[in-house]
C-alpha cells in the first residue's frame, strides 16, 4: 500500500493506492464478500484517514471521495465526466442495448410498518397506474387487481431495484455468462414479463397507424409513433419504441 499526492484543481490531495489488489480482478473479491459495498469503501477511507482514495475494480480505476469540498468541485469543474451515465448489465438490458434515452449513456440515443406498508403498497400501485395510463391508455392489464397486475407491478420495482446496483460483471463483463449473485437472471426475468404485457400493444399499435386505423394520439405510445424526422420517416424504430416504454 502507497500514499501518493495528485493535484485537482491546482490543489494538492493525498490518496492511498494498491489496497490488496489482485491480478486482473483488483479489489472485486473483497467487494464480493460484503453485503453493502459503500460500507467497505468507506471504512477503508476512514482507516487511512484520507479525503481521496483509488481502489481498482477489474480494470477500472474508481477514485473515492470523502471530502465534501473536493466532491463539489468535481462536480461543478468536471461536469462533463459525470454527464453520461454508467454502462451496467441491468441498464443495457432493460434498455434493449441502450436504445431508451432513460439510461442511455451520453450519445446519439440520449439526445433524442402496518399502515406503512399498506401506504407503500397503494403508492406502488397507484404510480405505475398512471404509467400505464399515460404510456398505453389504461390502467392495468388483465382484469385489475389479479395476477398480471400484480406480475407486472413486480417486474417494474425489480428493474428500479436492480438498474444500478453494484455487480462484478460490470466491472469484468467476461464474466456475465457466470451471473456472479444471479443479477442477470433477474433482469431477464423481470424483462420478460415487461415483453410479455407490452409488446403486443406496442406491435399492435404500430400496425394500427400503418393502415390508417388510428389518425389523433391518444396516448404517449401514439406520440412516439408518430413522430417524423426531416426526411418524413418514423423517427424511432419498434425496438426504440419498446426500450422508451420500459425506462419512461
Amino acid at each position: 500500500m502507497s500514499r501518493k499526492y495528485i493535484k485537482i484543481f491546482g490543489f494538492s490531495h493525498s490518496y492511498f493506492s494498491g489496497h490488496h489488489t489482485w491480478p486482473i480482478v483488483g479489489n472485486l473479491p473483497e467487494l464480493c464478500k460484503k453485503r453493502l459495498t459503500f460500507l467497505w469503501i468507506e471504512s477503508i477511507i476512514q482507516k487511512l484517514a484520507t479525503d481521496i482514495g483509488c481502489i481498482r475494480l477489474g480494470n477500472v480505476l474508481v477514485t473515492v471521495v470523502k471530502s465534501l469540498e473536493l466532491a463539489l468541485e468535481f462536480l461543478v469543474k468536471k461536469d462533463n465526466v459525470f454527464l453520461s451515465r454508467p454502462l451496467t448489465m441491468a441498464t443495457e438490458y432493460v434498455s434493449r442495448g441502450f436504445l431508451g434515452m432513460a439510461v442511455s449513456p451520453w450519445g446519439s440515443h440520449s439526445n433524442k410498518d402496518c399502515s406503512v406498508v399498506n401506504l407503500r403498497f397503494a403508492l406502488r400501485h397507484y404510480s405505475v397506474n398512471i404509467l400505464r395510463g399515460i404510456l398505453f391508455s389504461r390502467r392495468f392489464f388483465g382484469r385489475g387487481g389479479g395476477d398480471e397486475e400484480a406480475e407486472h407491478l413486480d417486474a417494474v420495482f425489480t428493474i428500479l431495484r436492480c438498474m444500478y446496483v453494484f455487480t462484478v460483471s460490470d466491472y469484468l463483463p467476461s464474466l456475465r455468462i457466470i451471473d456472479v449473485a444471479g443479477h442477470q437472471k433477474t433482469i431477464k426475468d423481470a424483462m420478460s414479463v415487461f415483453n410479455k404485457y407490452h409488446d403486443p400493444i406496442i406491435e399492435k399499435r404500430i400496425e394500427q397507424r400503418r393502415n390508417g386505423k388510428k389518425h389523433e394520439p391518444e396516448n404517449l405510445l401514439d406520440v412516439m409513433i408518430t413522430l417524423k424526422d426531416e426526411r418524413g420517416r418514423p423517427l424511432l424504430s419498434p425496438d426504440e419504441i419498446k426500450a422508451q416504454c420500459t425506462v419512461s
